[in-house]
């Protein structure tokens, strides 16, 4: 939608929104995309109707923020020599925001699930 009318999702329009979800994400927010598309019939039609054709409307984020004491429990472990990691299935640039936030890492990196399977030790991380 632009200016409230729907417009074809080109490559830029593409890059813009892709850019838009990453500065969200950055900001340690869960992103979200909405669409919608319109029927005629509302009482009848088939699953495969609704996979098609949507009408993106846009994204929000959505902050889900570590509990109070997580930084706080961070802190602790790494005055008592502990490595800490996080392990999670958010978005890579979510996580680093959020590991960022708790005191886990100044500049890290995120490893990925699938880079991990490809270690030969993993421990090593």
């Amino acid at each position: 939608m632009v200016n409230g009318e729907p417009v074809e999702l080109d490559e830029t329009l593409r890059k813009e929104t892709e850019k838009i979800s990453e500065n969200f994400a950055s900001e340690a927010l869960r992103v979200m995309a909405g669409a919608y598309k319109e029927f005629e019939n509302k009482n009848k039609f088939q699953r495969s109707d609704v996979e098609r054709g949507l009408i993106f409307a846009g994204l929000w984020g959505m902050i889900d923020p570590p509990r109070e004491e997580s930084a706080e429990a961070v802190r602790q472990a790494k005055e008592a020599g502990v490595k800490v990691v996080m392990i999670t299935g958010d978005y890579a640039v979510t996580a680093l925001a959020i590991a960022k936030k708790l005191g886990i890492v100044e500049n890290g990196k995120v490893i990925k699930g699938k880079e991990i399977d490809e270690m030969e030790n993993p421990s090593t991380c």
